[in-house]
C-alpha cells in the first residue's frame, strides 16, 4: 500500500456516506408522496337536515337544507380531516322561530388497519337566532370501520362518536354527546371522482337542565380524490 492511501481512503467515505444518506431518504419519500396523494380528497354537498330543540319552553322541530363540504389530507397512518357546513332551518311545529345552523369540526386520524381509523379532535355547533346564538364546543372522539361492497367501485361506512368534554355558552351544565354515522361511496371506473350517499344523527345534552339538541339529516356529496 502506497503511503497515504489510507487517508484518501478515509477522506472517500464522508461523500460516499452522504450519497447513502441521499439515496435512503429518496427512498422513503417515494412511497410516502405515493400515500398522501392518494389518501387526499375534497368533496362538496349538501342535505336535508331536521333539528329537535328542547328547552325550558317545551319541544320544538326545524328543519330545512344544509350545504357544506368536508376534505381528507394525509398519508398511511396519520391524516387530517375536516368539515363545515351550514343552512337555515325552519319551524316545523313548537313556538321556535327560525334560525340558522352553522358546525365545523377538524379531527386528527390514526388508521392501526386499513380498514379502520380512530379520530378525534374539535366540533363547533352554532344555532344563530334572533334571540342570539347558542354555541356548542365538543372535543370527539371517533372510530370508524370501512368496507368494501363491490372492489373498487362501491364501499360503505359506519362512524361513532362521543363527546369527552366541551362547553355551552348558555346554561352553566356541562355537555355531552354522541352520535353516529352510515353510508354508501360509489366510484367511476378509473376516475378519482365520487358521489356519496350519507344519515347521521347525533344528540347533545347540558347537565343540570333540560336543553338538548337532536340533528339528524341525509346528505348527498360529490367529490374527488382517493
Amino acid at each position: 500500500m502506497k503511503p497515504g492511501s489510507g487517508k484518501r481512503e478515509a477522506a472517500g467515505g464522508k461523500p460516499g456516506s452522504l450519497r447513502l444518506a441521499v439515496l435512503a431518504v429518496a427512498t422513503l419519500a417515494a412511497p410516502l408522496q405515493a400515500q398522501l396523494t392518494r389518501h387526499t380528497t375534497f368533496g362538496l354537498g349538501g342535505g336535508s337536515t331536521r333539528l329537535t330543540s328542547v328547552t325550558g319552553a317545551g319541544t320544538a322541530i326545524l328543519s330545512g337544507l344544509t350545504i357544506g363540504g368536508s376534505g381528507r389530507i394525509g398519508g398511511g397512518l396519520l391524516s387530517v380531516e375536516g368539515g363545515y357546513r351550514q343552512g337555515g332551518l325552519a319551524p316545523d311545529s313548537g313556538t321556535a322561530t327560525t334560525q340558522d345552523l352553522v358546525e365545523a369540526h377538524l379531527m386528527v386520524a390514526v388508521r392501526p388497519v386499513s380498514w379502520l381509523s380512530v379520530l378525534a379532535g374539535p366540533h363547533a355547533r352554532a344555532f344563530i337566532a334572533p334571540s342570539g346564538t347558542e354555541r356548542w364546543l365538543l372535543f370527539e372522539a371517533r372510530v370508524r370501520a370501512e368496507g368494501t361492497v363491490v372492489s373498487p367501485a362501491v364501499s360503505t361506512y359506519v362512524e361513532l362518536w362521543a363527546a369527552l368534554g366541551g362547553s355551552v355558552n348558555v346554561g352553566t351544565g356541562s355537555p355531552s354527546a354522541r352520535g353516529g354515522e352510515a353510508g354508501i361511496t360509489v366510484r367511476l371506473p378509473r376516475s378519482p371522482v365520487w358521489a356519496r350517499l350519507a344519515y347521521g344523527m347525533d344528540r347533545a345534552t347540558q347537565s343540570g337542565s333540560v336543553n338538548a339538541r337532536s340533528v339528524e339529516d341525509i346528505r348527498v356529496s360529490i367529490g374527488i380524490g382517493r
